[in-house]
């Protein structure tokens, strides 16, 4: 076995990786780091061990790391789609414009697209943001992340220089959000996200009819995909749990004891109730 051949998954994703990552800060940096032609043998020699985990950033060195990252794997067929590629985003690249950095949905977009074009790649595998944006609010950064991740640009995201509270917020945020039941309930029937989005919303008993978008072909053929999704109880139940806002009193009171306390035993438009009655 080589030295690094025995992988982990990173984290909870599906991504098998090598017990040591490869970092590549140094690389064609003018000062301190390596020159393009000790990069590639670094790469080299990371590779014959068995490594397959390669890491940078936007920022290093002007987006020369990716450069020459984007210039080994070019002179390389098939070795980019061996390599798990993780790069980061949130550092500025045009100091004098104050959208070109942070973690914005404007940003993100265009940082990513960089990458690629340096990278040479038309996905990576890992996208870090490279450090907590103060100024952005978290579901714009999650949700940006989100569609990156099922536009096929990035398989997996994940955090550097960020407050635990802020990831936790953030964890918080993207359940809530349904993502990950939603996820899972796509992969259990064979379909996409949208499709079950949209199969939730038409089985709702007032809907008729669901009004849908798209700005490709693939985001439509996505969504018509919906038509043929039917969701079982249990899991209507489940994704109607995950957008049932929990009210604070007197809900639970009016809810609980006051229809009975008002009908008796009745229904009333379709609402049956148990006369209440003091134990």
């Amino acid at each position: 076995m080589a030295l690094l051949g025995s992988y982990v998954t990173l984290g909870r994703s599906g991504l098998r990786v090598s017990p040591l990552a490869l970092g590549a800060m140094t690389f064609d940096d003018g000062s301190w780091g390596s020159a393009q032609e000790e990069s590639f043998a670094i790469i080299d020699r990371y590779l014959e061990v068995g490594g397959n985990f390669i890491d940078t950033a936007n920022q290093y060195n002007g987006g020369a790391s990716e450069e020459t990252l984007g210039a080994y794997f070019a002179g390389r067929p098939g070795v980019r789609d061996r390599v798990v590629l993780g790069t980061k985003f949130g550092g500025t690249m045009d100091s004098p414009n104050p959208n070109a950095g942070g973690a914005g949905r404007k940003a993100v977009l265009a940082q990513l697209d960089a990458s690629l074009r340096r990278l040479r790649t038309d996905y990576v595998d890992l996208y870090w943001m490279h450090m907590w944006d103060r100024h952005t609010p978290l579901e714009e950064t999650l949700s940006t992340l989100n569609d990156l991740v099922h536009a096929g640009k990035v398989r997996a995201i994940g955090l550097s220089n960020t407050p635990a509270w802020w990831v936790a917020q953030a964890a918080t945020t993207a359940r809530l959000r349904g993502w990950d039941v939603l996820e899972r309930i796509a992969q259990d029937l064979g379909t996409k996200v949208a499709a079950v989005a949209l199969a939730w919303v038409r089985q709702q008993e007032p809907v008729t009819s669901v009004l849908v978008g798209a700005r490709t072909l693939d985001q439509l053929d996505n969504n018509l995909a919906s038509a043929a999704v039917t969701l079982d109880p249990s899991q209507l139940a489940e994704l109607s749990a995950l957008t049932t806002p929990e009210l604070n009193y007197p809900h639970a009171f009016t809810e609980g004891v006051g229809i009975g306390f008002l009908q008796g035993d009745a229904t009333v438009n379709g609402v049956t109730s148990v006369a209440f009655r003091r134990s």
